[in-house]
């Protein structure tokens, strides 16, 4: 009855293009978001573990990349402290205990911070690929170490089944090492994978994604992969240009090299990412896109700050924040309601530690 199912409401592409190899799985027009899996921005913490059944995926690949489809749009939402597991298994429904990734037999694929922009798919480069065998069921085990709640977070394109496909578990504080809740639904999902004679995915060393208040002398730093004969780098303000790879936004043109040094304005957000190729492959490897912002100073004063011009939680350009507490609902931020007028307002706020140190901090007078 399962595998019935499956055929009827999984749309299973295995696609080439120019830019990317991936098998997506999942229900395409679906209208319907979750927040279960991989994981929940609502909570401090959390895993979540999916099954994937191995009919869905076909043939053996070497999965090099992991996207899902987001729903919402989020702006710039920073998670931090995520950790990837994946391992074959024989099962074909999810278990509602905690997998315990380390002592289970799962291979960790991923651990860094993940930051979501917008909508479509969007999701990692894996540090470590893995080998599947073209015939097991694929479980993915998401682990959420954040640590912290913020607003805005990113909600994923879901396919609804009628079995127990996942589990998750979801809490504040502390992370939540303990029995779970199942769930009939998961995130659409690409397994991206990598092609004999495919160059390997070129790594941003910096400036960290959503850096701000850099120096005008700040330079693009990456690393490239295997096979790689030509790297593309797309650099513009338009965020726009850089995802859809415009001319207009193209900086290096197929020199091997590994840092460019662009010329920068103050109190500007720039966008970039980083494409390598090769001369025997149609595959073109490429980063996610990064953004980062450069000095803000005030030049005249008065200066005043209305908050209109950002979307929350984002604090404008320039400014900082800085907490320190003995709980995570701390906020220092920009917020919907609550003003005295427009509709936004700067929040300093935690609801539970009167005690803790929260600062915003203004642009620099010049």
């Amino acid at each position: 009855m399962k595998k019935t199912m499956l055929m009827l409401v999984l749309m299973i592409l295995t696609i080439t293009s120019s830019f990317a190899q991936f098998i997506e799985i999942g229900d395409n027009e679906s209208t319907a978001s979750t927040t279960t899996v991989p994981f929940s921005g609502l909570w401090d913490y959390g895993w979540s573990t999916a099954v994937i059944p191995g009919e869905l995926i076909g043939s053996a690949i070497e999965i090099n990349s992991i996207s899902f489809d987001v729903f919402n749009t989020p702006v710039n939402y920073e998670t931090l402290s995520q950790k990837v597991y994946i391992r074959h298994t024989e099962v074909d429904t999810a278990s509602v205990q905690y997998p315990d990734p380390e002592n289970n037999g799962y291979t960790l694929v991923f651990d860094g911070d993940i930051y979501w922009n917008g909508q479509g798919w969007q999701g990692i480069n894996l540090a470590t690929n893995f080998n599947y065998d073209g015939s097991s069921n694929l479980e993915i085990v998401w682990e959420n170490w954040d640590g912290s709640y913020v607003s805005g977070f990113p909600t994923f394109r879901k396919t609804a089944v009628d079995y127990n496909v996942a589990a998750y578990k979801r809490a504040d504080n502390n992370f939540p090492a303990v029995a779970g809740t199942f769930t009939q639904e998961y995130p659409n999902i690409r397994l991206g994978f990598a092609s004999e004679g495919a160059p390997g995915n070129p790594e941003i060393v910096s400036p960290a994604n959503n850096a701000a208040n850099l120096e005008l002398d700040t330079e693009l730093v990456w690393t490239y992969g295997e096979n790689t004969e030509f790297i593309h780098v797309y650099f513009s303000e338009n965020q726009e240009d850089v995802l859809s790879s415009q001319a207009s936004a193209l900086v290096v043109d197929g020199d091997l090299v590994t840092s460019f040094s662009p010329t920068l304005e103050n109190a500007s957000v720039y966008y970039w990412k980083v494409a390598a190729s090769n001369t025997t492959s149609e595959i073109v490897a490429s980063t996610n896109v990064y953004s980062f912002s450069t000095t803000y100073g005030v030049a005249e004063l008065p200066y005043s700050q209305d908050f209109e011009d950002v979307t929350p939680p984002a604090l404008p350009l320039g400014w900082s924040s800085f907490y320190e507490s003995t709980t995570t609902y701390s906020y220092v931020d920009t917020y919907i309601g609550q003003a005295y007028e427009g509709a936004n307002a700067l929040r300093i706020a935690n609801s539970s530690d009167v005690t803790g140190t929260y600062i915003a901090v203004l642009p620099q007078i010049e």
